[in-house]
């Protein structure tokens, strides 16, 4: 994601979307795997790398919620920061794993 798109909101929830997809994606290997414990560091691994990306975007959204202020096609900075922490969903679990 670069400075100038047009719309970058709507990216940053396309990229919130598929860091649950990757995320559940992954977590499936790890229950089907016999060696968890290397699998949950690799878990780990992706895990900050995605949210790395993530944070890069959120500082996007609110540079340009700056500059042009919040209007119907952004998201308010508040709501962005609700991002921050994006943990697996317990009340949404499947028969072997968590679903972000």
């Amino acid at each position: 994601m670069r400075n100038g798109l047009q719309n970058p909101f709507l990216d940053y929830k396309n990229a919130i979307e598929e860091y649950k997809k990757c995320m559940n994606a992954f977590k499936a290997l790890i229950f089907q795997s016999k060696s968890n414990k290397k699998f949950n560091d690799s878990l780990e691994t992706l895990q900050g790398l995605l949210m790395g990306i993530l944070k890069e975007m959120r500082m996007i959204c609110k540079k340009k919620n700056k500059i042009e202020g919040i209007n119907i096609s952004s998201i308010p900075d508040d709501e962005l920061e609700m991002h921050t922490l994006i943990d697996g969903n317990p009340g949404k679990k499947d028969s072997t794993y968590e679903s972000y």
